[in-house]
């Protein structure tokens, strides 16, 4: 019998490379705001506005691009300018955010070597939709953290998880995420099968255990198909 009845994935800096498409979304609102307001603002400034409307509202279920588009109404009424235009300037991030999707390497391979016998979770505290970016064929249940009042590490949206997907049997669920305490942390305290994808073989810190540590995302199939031990140690010291 099949040792897992699931895998559950994350899906920022575990699938796709989110840092690189959010800065090329950031840079291109950050050239239009001073091509047609002639408002000055980098792409970490715009970032960190977006955080300041975050911290304004935590623990909420909100739609991170309204977030988003309310950073900018502010950013735009700071510069004397009509906040209407934010709608605009979302069209253009949305644009670059969900266009060109940059994978982490070895993600596509791997989704297109999942068996097919076993249920497959995106499960994101974002907005990173794989439906929208064009790879949620490879999905049976999709979770977005940002429809939950509570976001990882918090168990509950990992249950939320398995609920949705039918699962009754955390143990049986493989999690795979590049996060140490979001993924890793989470899945320990939901029960499931915790896999730290590590490629740059960071260290661990504190208490957390993952059960398994990869360091190419090709590893994730000899875990599920031969129940292969990822030894932690191993992969931070470089031994593959």
């Amino acid at each position: 019998m099949r040792r897992f009845d699931a895998i559950s994935f994350d899906i920022d800096q575990t699938l796709i490379d989110f840092a690189a498409m959010r800065k090329r979304a950031l840079q291109a609102v950050s050239g239009q705001l001073a091509a047609q307001f002639g408002v000055a603002i980098s792409a970490a400034g715009l970032q960190a506005a977006r955080d300041r409307v975050a911290a304004a509202s935590p623990n909420t279920a909100r739609p991170m691009l309204d977030m988003r588009r309310q950073s900018f109404e502010r950013i735009l009424v700071r510069a004397g300018k009509a906040p209407r235009h934010a709608e605009a300037l979302l069209e253009t991030f949305t644009a670059a955010r969900f266009g060109a999707v940059q994978f982490m390497p070895g993600a596509l391979d791997l989704l297109a070597a999942l068996p097919d016998d076993i249920k497959k979770i995106a499960l994101t505290n974002g907005n990173s939709d794989p439906r929208k970016l064009g790879f949620g064929g490879h999905f049976d249940t999709v979770i977005l953290g940002e429809a939950y009042p509570f976001k990882k590490p918090d168990k509950r949206l990992f249950l939320a998880a398995l609920a949705a997907a039918g699962l009754g049997d955390a143990r049986r669920v493989l999690h795979v995420g590049d996060s140490l305490v979001n993924d890793v942390q989470g899945a320990n305290g939901a029960g499931m099968v915790s896999v730290w994808y590590n490629p740059k073989r960071r260290p661990s810190h504190g208490s957390i255990r993952a059960a398994h540590c990869v360091v190419h995302l090709r590893e994730v199939s000899d875990i599920l198909s031969a129940g292969v031990i990822k030894d932690c140690k191993a992969a931070r010291a470089g031994v593959e």
